[in-house]
């Protein structure tokens, strides 16, 4: 008989080490899940944003599409009568809500506005068009004396800045390095010196932005100016369609350049209405004016010799500013300026 040895149950520090093998893979595998749902928030969140900006692409390209209808039927207007001689304020392309406000494409629509001053109250309006780049002063053809002028009526500044601010218009597109003015003005000494330093141009502006490079012009004096100058064109002024501001600037006394705001109103005394007087030819400006209005013998010849330098009665660029939206909250502004033929010669998304 063999004798029966007694069973060892297994004692108590066998198990420890079992439970802590599966308490460390708990943990592990908690740790993972963590891991992964971070992996996962992150990856969802990637995936969100692109498709977020997979849409907005989608949209701005929708927009610039409509914006881009808004140009082309502003221009169809421009080339609408390419025979006429003259250009003023009652013309189809000027001040036309039923060819230019909300009008509708596919699900979206533009609109082509500006604002501009009343005649009568001078309170903001707005029109819905193009606006020609002939009613502004050019500073790359504008003379001192007018820049001077200019200055001083929009930034009702003194003589000294007026003038300084003119200088400094001529010397930046000049192709030398000598001051219009003895101070106040500035050349490449100037700009060398500053914390940014670049050249002057010593040539014209290309775009109209390139002010803000130009000596003493901020923010602040951009904004009160640029409405009223140019870039594009011969230099001479459309008497249709300027501003009293531009005319005074052109050297008219005040007096003149209400007569001829008045005279273009016609009878309803507004603007671009079916009543407009319209000076046609140049020939026509001081006999039209002084048949409507007494002018003294210095008033004729103060208007013949500005008529003679600075007028004209058309307008070959214009300005357009197509507001596209899809909805309230999605909307893109194309500025664009178009000769009357169509070209295109500047084009700017915001």
């Amino acid at each position: 008989m063999i004798p029966l040895e007694p069973i060892k149950l297994l004692g108590p520090s066998v198990f420890p080490s079992a439970a802590k093998r599966k308490g460390s893979i708990l943990i592990v595998a908690l740790w993972s899940l963590c891991l992964l749902s971070s992996f996962a928030v992150i990856l969802n969140y990637q995936v969100r944003q692109e498709l977020v900006l997979a849409s907005r692409l989608e949209q701005r390209g929708r927009l610039r599409l409509i914006a881009e209808a808004g140009v082309a039927k502003a221009i169809m207007e421009l080339k609408n009568d390419p025979e006429k001689t003259y250009h003023c304020l009652g013309d189809s392309w000027s001040n036309n809500p039923g060819a230019f406000k909300d009008i509708q494409v596919g699900d979206g629509e533009f609109s082509l506005a500006y604002s501009y001053a009343d005649g009568k109250s001078g309170s903001l309006q707005t029109g819905y068009g193009c606006v020609d780049e002939e009613r502004k002063i050019n500073i790359n053809k504008a003379e001192f004396i007018v820049l001077e002028r200019f200055f001083k009526i929009v930034l009702s500044c003194d003589d000294a800045l007026a003038q300084q601010l003119a200088a400094c218009i001529l010397d930046w597109r000049d192709a030398d390095s000598e001051l219009s003015i003895p101070s106040g003005s500035a050349e490449d000494t100037y700009y060398h010196s500053l914390p940014f330093s670049y050249a002057a141009k010593n040539s014209l502006f290309e775009v109209l932005d390139e002010l803000l490079l130009v000596k003493g012009f901020s923010d602040n004096v951009f904004e009160k100016i640029k409405d009223y100058v140019t870039i594009y064109g011969e230099g001479r002024v459309n008497i249709n369609t300027a501003s009293e501001v531009v005319l005074f600037a052109l050297g008219l006394d005040e007096d003149i350049a209400d007569k001829i705001i008045l005279y273009r109103a016609g009878k309803d005394g507004v603007s671009g209405t079916l009543d407009d007087n319209v000076f046609v030819s140049n020939s026509e400006i001081v006999p039209n004016l002084s048949q409507a209005y007494p002018l003294s013998a210095s008033q004729v010849e103060q208007l013949n010799r500005v008529a003679a330098l600075f007028l004209s009665v058309s307008s070959n660029n214009f300005l357009i500013r197509a507001t596209a939206k899809l909805n309230a909250r999605n909307s893109l502004v194309v500025s664009s300026v178009a000769k009357r033929d169509g070209k295109i010669l500047y084009w700017r998304e915001n």
